[in-house]
């Protein structure tokens, strides 16, 4: 192949690999700008939730029908966890527990045609905290307390740790990014493809 061949493809090579090395860090930024939103948003819907009193949450009142434990599967992983599917006569609906809160413990004193109060989250915070509209917060069974809102404050809170840590980390690896791409902008470095071009006399 002649020299203008050559050099005419090493051209080629070393504006894809710049274009390649480009695109992956622009991804990269933009993608730790979104990591740093949606840890944001996760710590701001933790902490309301690790705040949060009976008072705040919708009471629904009724029966027991029937209570389900159901065997589920994370996604993209063979990993299985279980929740407590509850029931009430005067609702289509089920109320749920994650395996998270041992519900197993006092599961044997949940017995059909037993009266609940069951505590939920108001809608707009279902969305801000993430989980489900179903999601139990407290519940009473015959008038005794057997799962308590604390237990769901103290979730929230570890969440919220979480998050705290997670936003700092992602902003400081977009800085690290912005600042590559300022330098690659600026000093315009001559690749590996470029060098070998040089070398071969092309």
């Amino acid at each position: 192949m002649k020299k203008g061949g050559k050099g005419l493809l090493l051209s080629v090579g070393s504006n894809l690999i710049e274009l390649y090395i480009m695109v992956r860090e622009v991804v990269g930024k933009y993608l730790s700008y979104l990591a740093v939103l949606f840890f944001s948003w996760v710590l701001i819907g933790q902490l309301i939730q690790a705040n949060l009193v009976v008072d705040n949450l919708n009471k629904i009142s009724g029966t027991i029908d029937t209570t389900m434990e159901i065997t589920l599967f994370k996604s993209r992983s063979k990993e299985k966890y279980h929740e407590l599917r509850i029931f009430i006569n005067e609702k289509g609906d089920y109320f749920r527990l994650m395996d998270t809160y041992d519900y197993p413990r006092f599961l044997p004193n949940i017995k059909r045609g037993d009266s609940a109060e069951i505590y939920i989250r108001p809608k707009w915070l279902t969305v801000l905290g993430m989980g489900y509209g179903n999601d139990i917060f407290q519940m009473a069974i015959n008038g005794k307390v057997v799962f308590e809102i604390s237990e769901t404050r103290k979730t929230a809170k570890g969440i919220a740790v979480i998050a705290a840590v997670a936003i700092p980390v992602f902003a400081f690896l977009a800085a690290l990014i912005n600042r590559a791409l300022r330098k690659h902008r600026r000093l315009q470095p001559t690749s590996v493809l470029q060098k070998l071009g040089d070398k071969v006399g092309v």
